[in-house]
C-alpha cells in the first residue's frame, strides 16, 4: 500500500483528516542507532506530494516518546 492509497482510504471513514499525525521515515538510510532517518513529521493531510507514491514496507505507532507531539504518530517507513 502506498501513503496515497493511505490518504485516500483514511478520507473515505473520515472527511477530516486533520490531527493526524505522521512520521515517514526512510529505511535505507539508518541514523547512528540503526532506526530508519525521519524525513517528515506532521499531520497526514500535509504531507508532501513526493511522498505519496512510495509503498509503505512497515507500518508502526509511537505510544510513548519523550517528545509529547510525537505521541500517537503513526510511523509509516519506505524506501527511498
Amino acid at each position: 500500500m502506498t501513503i496515497g492509497e493511505i490518504i485516500d482510504s483514511t478520507k473515505e471513514v473520515e472527511q477530516d483528516i486533520k490531527g493526524i499525525k505522521v512520521a515517514i521515515q526512510n529505511q535505507n538510510k539508518l541514523t547512528f542507532f540503526d532506526n530508519p532517518e525521519e524525513v517528515y513529521f506532521g499531520e497526514l493531510a500535509d504531507i508532501p506530494e513526493q511522498y505519496r507514491e512510495y509503498e509503505i514496507v512497515e507500518r508502526s505507532q509511537i505510544c510513548a516518546s519523550s517528545d509529547e507531539k510525537r505521541n500517537g504518530a503513526n510511523v509509516l517507513v519506505i524506501n527511498i
